[in-house]
Parts: structure tokens; C-alpha cells; sequence
């Protein structure tokens, strides 16, 4: 049984449908009076900060990584705590005022979560500067979990927005993350003024490469880590999230770590001489597909690597880059290294003089004085990207000794030629098998953005993190007519699909009979390009894309 879904409502969204964290709008409370001013207010008891501090200054070093915050139990959800009102156009909201003293961020983490459709999530700061969100159903993940990041300042609140006769809902709120140094470190005498811009006359011929460069912020245990690491290129050339960094930033780390884990993309000034930038642009979530074993030392076999593939792909509008690398054998005579020192905003530092080798796992760089300083890296740089003179990734950061207070200090960057296939012989000890999936062995691949990647072949995921092309077949793909797309799942209720281009706005939108394992659209309306095709069913959400040539 086949319908023809024809051209219907336009609504535009803030990102891409298939990637985004948030997807915008404005708290209901914000707007909206008759709401009781008076909403419980939950006091979480701070840490030790001191006793975190003193640790850090005896353990903090570039092979470890950068702890910034404490998880405070909390144990919170709309059934045991906050304030709720009945809405008058038959829904129903709940707030609850959070804070603990001395916190210089808050965020929370949920170890159940998932919205019905019409609900929205919003967490803000109490003076409503910061706002996040809205959080919807396009948030659910088969994992249940899901954080945020952070709002800077010691209170937040945290308000949802349900349909009233919601049932089908679970939000609960395990542990709240307690910054006590989200971005350089205040209780410290540290020197990072060294440190150069990425927006830097030093920075003009690697605005590509820069844009695949992220903070990572992660849980492990009962505390909080910064590292950097890249996106990278693979030989479908499509796009894939793949992300790139060291194997020490996430020893210890579980499959609901990595479920919580939030990249921070863009995160550098505007200018030369900035020191602030924006922290909106992120993705929550990864698989580890392969690291080497735990790095403790040198020793001629470990080359400190991990590899770990986004639960979504990075939304085309923050401009992600998709770096290529060189796992050749010949060191690099000049390049340069961007990464995020003390988890501060993106920085480059720049070398003139031939890597050397450093064990057989490992380069070895000294940094050289450029025009507008002499930059190095810092504890927070571990697993950033070292690129040569081609522009290509050739290693990632395990540790070393240089320092604003020690210029020509050596740095120590896990070869990329030896992550290839040298850490075991298994795939999870490899990038091989992940950035050669169509096994041509190159020994270089050049990067790509979405501009330029065959995205009609792009990996797209279901909130499950299965691979689409599993789950939903369009065909013909190019089509300059009608396309039929075909559900490979067990449908036992109805299907809502909807069609979106490349910018985040929803260009048809209809509903399938629940019978049916066929559902033909017509792109005979639409301009030539790119659309993301979106299906919900049974709670679970599948993507893919469809090109429309003319």
C-alpha cells in the first residue's frame, strides 16, 4: 500500500534535524504570567574544592586528563521534587530552582530520559541570560541517557514543558556537574598568556583544519575531564563522525560515559586578542570503536590512540571539517598543532623544525616563536591533532614538557602511522578498519567538508545507533521525480515522516498507514539539492538523505 506525500508546512529549526542538541525556542515561562513565583529551590551540598585543588596540583600533567568538575548526586525528577502548573492551553509545566555554593558551572546528567512528542526541556540561569534547549523527543536515545552543558554560575533552573495528559515520560536527573574550574583555573598561578589565537595571522592557512577540532568533556568515575581531539576523514569520504583523540583521556571510561559525552565545537575567539567564545555548539554522545591499551609509559608499543565514532552526525551549521591524515613513515618538516590548553578556547602553536622520532610510537616537537608569541600546549591539549605541511593529521598529543615557563620544553604526539594497525591485531586496536572501510590503503587521505563529502553515501544513525541503511531504503537516490522509500522494521503503529533540507526546515510532513512497509514522496516540487529524510516509529526515529537532481 503506497500514499504520495505532497508539499506541506514550512517550520524552521535551528539545526539540521538529524544532528542537533538543541533546537531552540524560548522557556514558557518567560513569556507567560499567573505562574506560582514561588518554585522549590534545591540546595546540593559543594565539594571539597581545596582538597580537589591540592590534588590536582600534585597529580595535573599532559599524560592525564584535565579534571575540572565533581558529580553531586542528586536523584531528582518531576514525581519526587520541584513545582508544577496546570497551563490553560492543556499542558502542564514543572520547574525546579537547583544551586550549590561556590560552583563556578553547572550541568546535569540523566540516567533516564525520554520525552513524548510536544514536550520541550529548557535548563537557564536565574537572571535568564544563559538559556539551553529546548531538548524534545529528537533528544531520545535507545540509551536513556543524556546531559548537558554547562550554565556558567552556581544556580540553575530547569523547567519542562509537557502535554497534560503526557504519561509516556520518564526525566530523571542522577547527578549534577559541579565546575570548580571550567575554563583556565582560578585557584592556580598558571601561565598560559604564551598561548596563541587561532584567529591569529598564525592561524590563516588551517581554518579548515580548525574546524574539525573539539573540546571533550567526559565523566569517568565520580569526576569531570577536559581533552581536545579531531573529526577525520575516512575513504567513503562521507562525512562520518569520527572523532580522534588519546587513549589516557578515557581510561576507565564506560559505554554510559561515552553516552554522556559532550563535544564542543567552535569554542575559540573572534578575534586575535579575544579570550572568550561561545560553548553552544555541541553534540552529546559516542561509541569507542578502537583505542590502544592503557598508556602508562614508553615503551615502544602503545601509541596512546583512541578513536570513537558521534552518536549523531555534527550539524552541517557548525561548519565541521573532516580532517585527512598521513600514516606516513617520513617525518613532517613543519605544521602546526590547535587544541584546547587548560580546556580554554582554541589555540595553535606552530613548529619549523623536523619532528624526530620518539620511541617508535611516537613524534617528537619543539615549538617555535612565531609573530605574535611563542605558543606551546598544556594540560587540556591531550589528544589534539599535529598536522603537517600538507595540512594532514600526522599524530595526537600524549604528553610533554613545554610550558609558557618553558618554551622549548619537547612534546610527545602518538604517531598516527602506528595507531594505523600497530597497537594489536584486533579491530578495536586500529583506525584501519574505521577510516578504511573501503580497504584501498592509502597512506594519505585528504580532508573534506559537507560541501565537498558524498553525503548521498553519509552513515546516518537512529537513536539506537543503528546504521540506517539498515533500517530505510530510498529509491531511486538521486531522484528528480518520486522516490520510494522502503522500512526494513517491524512497524506496529502508524508512521509519521518528514522531509527536511539542508538549513533545518521542514518541507513536507506526512503519515503512513500502519500496514504499509512502502511510502512514496514526490520531489517533483522540491529544488535540486540535499533533504533529510526523518521517520518516526514506534519511539524510535530513522534518517537518511535524498538528493534531488534537476
Amino acid at each position: 500500500m503506497k500514499k504520495i506525500l505532497s508539499l506541506a508546512a514550512i517550520v524552521l529549526f535551528c539545526y539540521s534535524i538529524s544532528a542537533q542538541i538543541s533546537h531552540g525556542g524560548k522557556p514558557y515561562s518567560f513569556t507567560n504570567d499567573g505562574l506560582k513565583s514561588d518554585i522549590e529551590h534545591r540546595k546540593i551540598a559543594p565539594p571539597d574544592v581545596e582538597r580537589l585543588i591540592m590534588e590536582d596540583l600534585v597529580n595535573e600533567s599532559k599524560s592525564v586528563p584535565y579534571r575540572i568538575g565533581v558529580l553531586l548526586e542528586a536523584k531528582i525528577n518531576p514525581d519526587n521534587s520541584g513545582t508544577w502548573d496546570e497551563l490553560n492551553n492543556g499542558y502542564k509545566l514543572w520547574r525546579i530552582h537547583l544551586s550549590s555554593d561556590g560552583a563556578q558551572a553547572l550541568n546535569l546528567y540523566f540516567d533516564d530520559f525520554f520525552l513524548p512528542q510536544g514536550a520541550k526541556l529548557f535548563v537557564y540561569s536565574t537572571d535568564k541570560n544563559q538559556v539551553i534547549g529546548s531538548f524534545t523527543e529528537f533528544n531520545n536515545h535507545e540509551s536513556r541517557l543524556f546531559a548537558t552543558q554547562y550554565i556558567t554560575g552556581n544556580e540553575i533552573i530547569v523547567e519542562l514543558y509537557l502535554p497534560l495528559n503526557a504519561t509516556n515520560y520518564t526525566l530523571n536527573i542522577s547527578d549534577i556537574g559541579y565546575a570548580y574550574r571550567e575554563t583556565g583555573n582560578i585557584y592556580e598561578t598558571k601561565d598560559i598568556s604564551c598561548m596563541v589565537n587561532v584567529k591569529c595571522p598564525e592561524g590563516n592557512n588551517w581554518q579548515n583544519q580548525k574546524q574539525g577540532v573539539a573540546r571533550t568533556k567526559i565523566v569517568i568515575g565520580s569526576y569531570q575531564y577536559m581533552c581536545s581531539g579531531s573529526l577525520a576523514n575516512n575513504t567513503n569520504d562521507n562525512c562520518a563522525p569520527y572523532f580522534l583523540s588519546a587513549q589516557h583521556c578515557f581510561d576507565d571510561a564506560t559505554a554510559t560515559n561515552f553516552n554522556q559525552m559532550i563535544f564542543y565545537f567552535n569554542y575559540e575567539a573572534s578575534t586575535c586578542a579575544g579570550t572568550i567564545g561561545p560553548q553552544t555548539q555541541t553534540v552529546i554522545g559516542a561509541q569507542l570503536k578502537a583505542s590502544s591499551p592503557t598508556f602508562t609509559s614508553f615503551n615502544g608499543t602503545n601509541s596512546d590512540m583512541s578513536l570513537l565514532l558521534l552518536n549523531n552526525n555534527v550539524p552541517q551549521t557548525y561548519n565541521p571539517y573532516f580532517s585527512g591524515w598521513s600514516r606516513a613513515t617520513t617525518a613532517s618538516p613543519s605544521g602546526v598543532g590547535i587544541h584546547h590548553p587548560d580546556g580554554n578556547i582554541k589555540k595553535i602553536s606552530t613548529y619549523t623544525s623536523t619532528l624526530t622520532n620518539y620511541y617508535t610510537t611516537h613524534w617528537q616537537v619543539i615549538w617555535a616563536s612565531t609573530v605574535t608569541n611563542h605558543s606551546v600546549t598544556y594540560v587540556g591539549s591531550s589528544g589534539s591533532p599535529i598536522f603537517n605541511n600538507n595540512g594532514l593529521i600526522v599524530g595526537t598529543l600524549s604528553t610533554g614538557a613545554s610550558a609558557c615557563d618553558n618554551l622549548t620544553g619537547p612534546d610527545q604526539y602518538g604517531k598516527f602511522s602506528f595507531h594505523w594497525q600497530s597497537n594489536g591485531t584486533t579491530t578495536n586496536r586500529q583506525l584501519k578498519p574505521w577510516l578504511d572501510p573501503v580497504g584501498s590503503n592509502p597512506t594519505t587521505l585528504q580532508g573534506t567538508s559537507y560541501a565537498t563529502c558524498d553525503s548521498s553515501q553519509s552513515i546516518e544513525y537512529n537513536k539506537s545507533g543503528k546504521n540506517q541503511f539498515d533500517m530505510i531504503e530510498i529509491h531511486p537516490n538521486p531522484t528528480s521525480d518520486i522516490a520510494t522509500i522502503k522500512f526494513n522494521f517491524k512497524q506496529n503503529e502508524s508512521s509519521q515522516i518528514y522531509v527536511y533540507d539542508l538549513m533545518g526546515k521542514m518541507v513536507m510532513k506526512a503519515e503512513s498507514n500502519m500496514m504499509s512497509d512502502e511510502f512514496t514522496i514526490s520531489a517533483k516540487e522540491l529544488k535540486a539539492g540535499l533533504y533529510n529524510i526523518v521517520v518516526f516509529n514506534n519511539n524510535e526515529i530513522y534518517t537518511r538523505k535524498l538528493s534531488v537532481i534537476r
